[in-house]
């Protein structure tokens, strides 16, 4: 998958400006999926969890976001955290993959590379794939929903959205928090040095 990279990025030309891929958030919680659109926060009353988004100030080249999950009940709630990331003007030329050995996810798009990752208690994420953006809007991104099993697919060329999860076992009145970001660049070793900047915060 390197050489994807490798390959798209050198003949085109550099951009002025740094442009970010869209984030939305979602929870996953009793066979349901809910996702936060056009709202940084939301409660679900009956199941007793809210979840909260905060966007950190950071450099130009990356987007950051802290993850809020409350149990607000008085059993363990176990819940899945998505993070759906999609380039706001998604061409046929656009690739987006999983890679195995980065243990990160890439896009590529327009002569930038925007690499995908996050981290829970220091752990990254649990599971996720590369997907149509038809899918996501049918739940189709789903292998199993009732099971909450994401439907795997590492690679997609055109309009794509990448889904990660982590799976959240949270206490009694207890809160757990989640970061993700996403960095974008023309150089993959650029965006790979700010990656390891951030995951050695933690």
């Amino acid at each position: 998958m390197t050489k994807i990279i490798e390959n798209i990025v050198p003949f085109q030309q550099k951009r002025k400006f740094i442009h970010h891929l869209n984030f939305t958030p979602g929870i996953w919680i009793n066979g349901k999926t809910h996702w936060l659109k056009k709202t940084n926060e939301m409660f679900l009353i009956s199941d007793g969890i809210s979840v909260k988004m905060n966007q950190r100030s950071t450099i130009s080249k990356v987007n950051y976001f802290d993850m809020i999950v409350t149990n607000h009940g008085k059993k363990e709630r176990h819940v899945k955290l998505l993070m759906m990331y999609h380039h706001p003007n998604q061409k046929k030329e656009h690739i987006s993959f999983i890679s195995p050995v980065d243990k990160v996810i890439y896009h590529v798009s327009g002569g930038l590379i925007y690499l995908v990752n996050g981290m829970h208690n220091g752990n990254g994420f649990n599971h996720y794939t590369i997907q149509s953006r038809s899918n996501i809007s049918s739940n189709s991104f789903w292998d199993c929903q009732e099971k909450g099993i994401l439907n795997y697919r590492p690679m997609y060329k055109g309009s794509a959205a990448s889904i990660k999860v982590f799976d959240l076992k949270i206490g009694a009145r207890d809160i757990q928090k989640c970061s993700t970001w996403s960095i974008s660049g023309n150089n993959k070793i650029e965006i790979t040095e700010l990656n390891n900047r951030l995951l050695k915060t933690y």
